[in-house]
């Protein structure tokens, strides 16, 4: 330390910045010497012949220690912003039934799918955040998670209501591509976010159709998978599986391969617009299969959709959804938590033969 006047001068100029230190200049009392230095790049400037005296090694030391003290705040600072981040996502889940555990967890394991936040401790069924977009974390997409069908994990792309409708399907292919609707009603998640999900690992859909009399009926593909818009969003699936007779063939058989179609882009066989006929978007082959999205037409029915793939009538249909979940967990995910939560048993995702 600096000692006499040496120590009443430090202390002075020290008290005249900024709330920081950024540069400090000390003259000797004897006027022997003159130090000039800068707190932020580190340099430093000593006038006069006794550059080697006990002073100047002390004012020295002092410029060390306190870079060092601005180094320590500036990595401490880094570490807060990087928990603040963390502690947001974690709240934005919270409200949903999400269980956290005490440590931090790594980000890099956010979820892609329903699925995912399954492993992470999810148990109700309702809307959360998703982080599909491997190019923007950041981006993240609403969607409904069943948590309770067939042990949970379904990340639901397209919801619909028989009786009383809310949403429009007869949609724009810009309108389809980024979703819309009410993700606790009606709705359809977006062609952007569902080729982004099912490009992360394969796939399982599964097709529920939703009876008053709870009996279920639903089919399975398996390898299930939607191309880039490049391809026009391509459906393509590899095997088929259903629970009784109750759908009397593949809903999705001419689907398989075709590109999403709408009243302004136009993608069936047909020689007109499919799309712009039954009024909703869809991977059409021609205009007389499987429309989920069906706003009305021939083969509507009683029901508003197009069910031809049904064996017999059913006019006690209260909706339909469309889900998809991985035949296997995230290998992130399950690495990061699975063994804290065990609330994912990650082979019961295996469907069909």
């Amino acid at each position: 330390a600096l000692r006499g006047r040496n120590e009443s001068c430090v202390g002075v100029c020290l008290r005249g910045g900024r709330g920081h230190l950024d540069r400090l200049r000390f003259r000797s009392p004897s006027r022997h010497f003159t130090i000039e230095g800068d707190f932020v790049d580190g340099s430093s400037n000593i006038h006069g012949p006794q550059n080697g005296s006990r002073e100047v090694r002390d004012i020295l030391s002092l410029r060390d220690s306190s870079q060092e003290r601005v180094a320590f705040q500036q990595r401490q600072n880094s570490k807060l912003e990087g928990r603040l981040s963390q502690l947001k996502f974690i709240n934005s889940n919270m409200a949903n039934g999400v269980r956290w555990a005490r440590d931090t967890r790594d980000l890099s394991a956010r979820p892609v799918d329903c699925a995912d936040l399954m492993v992470m401790g999810a148990e109700r069924s309702g809307v959360y955040d998703i982080y599909p977009f491997t190019c923007n974390c950041r981006n993240k997409v609403q969607v409904w998670c069943d948590m309770e069908t067939d042990g949970g994990g379904w990340t639901v792309f397209l919801s619909r209501q028989a009786e009383n409708p809310r949403e429009d399907f007869n949609r724009s292919w810009a309108q389809y591509k980024k979703g819309f609707g009410d993700r606790s009603e009606e709705y359809w998640l977006g062609l952007e976010a569902l080729h982004a999900i099912t490009s992360s690992r394969k796939y399982n859909l599964r097709l529920d159709l939703l009876l008053s009399n709870n009996i279920p009926v639903y089919n399975i593909w398996q390898n299930f998978r939607i191309g880039s818009e490049d391809t026009g969003y391509r459906l393509t699936w590899r095997t088929f599986s259903t629970l009784d007779d109750t759908m009397s063939s593949n809903c999705l058989t001419y689907a398989n391969g075709r590109s999403f179609s709408t009243y302004d882009v136009d993608e069936d066989v047909y020689s007109g617009n499919c799309a712009a006929l039954r009024g909703g978007g869809w991977w059409y082959y021609d205009c007389q299969q499987f429309n989920p999205t069906n706003s009305g037409g021939d083969n509507a029915g009683e029901t508003g959709f197009n069910i031809s793939c049904l064996n017999r009538d059913i006019l006690s249909l209260d909706g339909l959804q469309l889900k998809v979940r991985p035949t296997v967990c995230s290998d992130k995910v399950k690495s990061v938590y699975l063994n804290t939560y065990q609330a994912g048993n990650c082979g019961q995702f295996s469907v069909g033969p």
